[in-house]
């Protein structure tokens, strides 16, 4: 009987109709915990067990009561964001929600190595979202890059590609930024399914050439080598600025 009862709870949190349930927030949290206890007993068969991680993290998201993603356009900025740079956020502790969120995910994708399933790019997705509002943002671009790698094509696709873009602006990694940006333009579906990414790219590498110009000339005043300019290479960004057709402004 009690097996019959977990099963049952499964599926109704696997199913998409949970979404609309009107469970109060404390059973959903009684559920997952119930659920989670069974995907990390050894003794019960594997597929079940996987079944059970991913109901647990269902839900977890049901208990929330909201969306536990909100993307943010790349155009949409805080008044106190840099017009350049983005300020890195002072990393915090997990909130307790959230922190079982995250248990249960990564319960979830311990069981399922090599999974590049849509229901492990959702869950990596949540993950890296909580983990980037909370400005872990090394955390959430492990996730981030895994669903850009190998599970882009799914529906969290695009807006992975975007927060990963917008972390390694944040740390300034910019190397990465643009090496990114470069590789993701070669992709023509991803670019047919948002153009305004695209575009974004397109911005990220015509940057990328201005901070390589700039590194060069950097390397030649100092070097006082004379058959390498500072102005011939300036000149040289504006011709692939225009090249572009775009104006030449910071990552953002």
């Amino acid at each position: 009987m009690r097996s019959a009862v977990v099963f049952t709870a499964i599926l109704v949190c696997s199913s998409p109709a949970a979404a609309d349930d009107t469970w109060r927030t404390s059973a959903w949290d009684a559920t997952a915990n119930v659920l989670d206890r069974i995907a990390g007993e050894e003794r019960i068969a594997p597929s079940f067990r996987v079944r059970a991680a991913y109901a647990a993290v269902r839900a977890r998201v049901h208990a929330m009561r909201t969306d536990v993603v909100v993307v943010r356009s790349h155009h949409d900025r805080r008044a106190g964001d840099s017009p350049l740079h983005g300020r890195s956020p002072a990393p915090r502790p997990l909130d307790a929600r959230d922190a079982r969120l995250v248990a249960s995910i990564d319960m979830f994708v311990r069981l399922v190595p090599g999974e590049h399933s849509e229901r492990i790019a959702t869950a990596r997705f949540w993950r890296g979202s909580i983990h980037r509002r909370a400005g872990h943002l090394d955390l959430a671009i492990a996730d981030f890059v895994a669903i850009v790698e190998h599970m882009r094509e799914h529906e969290v696709g695009p807006f992975a590609v975007n927060l990963l873009l917008d972390a390694l602006d944040r740390l300034e990694r910019y190397d990465e930024l643009v090496a990114w940006a470069r590789r993701l333009r070669s992709d023509a579906a991803l670019l047919v399914r948002d153009e305004e990414l695209g575009e974004r790219l397109r911005h990220i590498d015509i940057v990328g050439t201005r901070m390589e110009a700039e590194r060069i000339a950097q390397w030649a005043h100092a070097s006082g080598v004379p058959l390498v300019s500072p102005a011939l290479v300036r000149a040289l960004y504006l011709v692939a600025a225009a090249a572009g057709d775009l104006v030449v402004r910071p990552f953002r």
